[in-house]
């Protein structure tokens, strides 16, 4: 027998994964997870344990639509090249952001190596950016939709140790 204390920062049960009731389709939805990476090391050996990986279509390369206003499709897509250098060629093309903000996006990506996470354990993804000059446009393009798909919360919530360590296993 467990005594158990649960404790939950979410006005609603179930905090980031949870299901709502559609009402104009009358349908019961579920929201979690919104992109499973190569890196879910646990997801994916559950996955295999329950012979569901045949149900999936992994990317051999990173290919990821981002869609801007108006319906305009954006790919981050990494290229045959080594990895991870084929991440960074990646990077540098993604055309959501201009020239200079694309080369503070690679400016915090070599950084990624030597951060030390614990400094991070109460600081949001949001001041964690601001501190390294990742400006809104940056934020916005980028970093808030990597962040919702992967912790399936804002970055003004989400914990940037957390964060940082999920990017390291992502893209090093």
């Amino acid at each position: 027998k467990f005594k158990v204390t649960l404790l939950e920062a979410s006005p609603k049960l179930g905090g980031r994964a949870y299901s709502f009731l559609d009402k104009e389709s009358n349908s019961v939805l579920d929201n979690g997870q919104h992109i499973l990476m190569g890196c879910y090391d646990v997801t994916l050996d559950f996955l295999s344990l329950i012979d569901a990986t045949k149900n999936f279509n992994f990317q051999k390369r990173l290919e990821v639509n981002f869609v801007k206003e108006g319906f305009k499709v954006l790919p981050l897509k990494s290229f045959s090249s080594i990895y991870p250098i084929n991440l960074l060629i990646g990077l540098f093309r993604f055309r959501a952001i201009s020239f200079s903000n694309r080369l503070s996006l690679l400016k915090v990506f070599f950084k990624l190596p030597f951060y030390n996470t614990n400094k991070f354990s109460e600081t949001s993804i949001k001041d964690w950016l601001e501190k390294e000059n990742q400006f809104k446009k940056v934020q916005d393009a980028f970093w808030r939709i990597l962040a919702v798909g992967a912790l399936n919360t804002s970055i003004e919530k989400a914990s940037a140790k957390i964060f940082i360590e999920i990017i390291r296993q992502i893209f090093l």
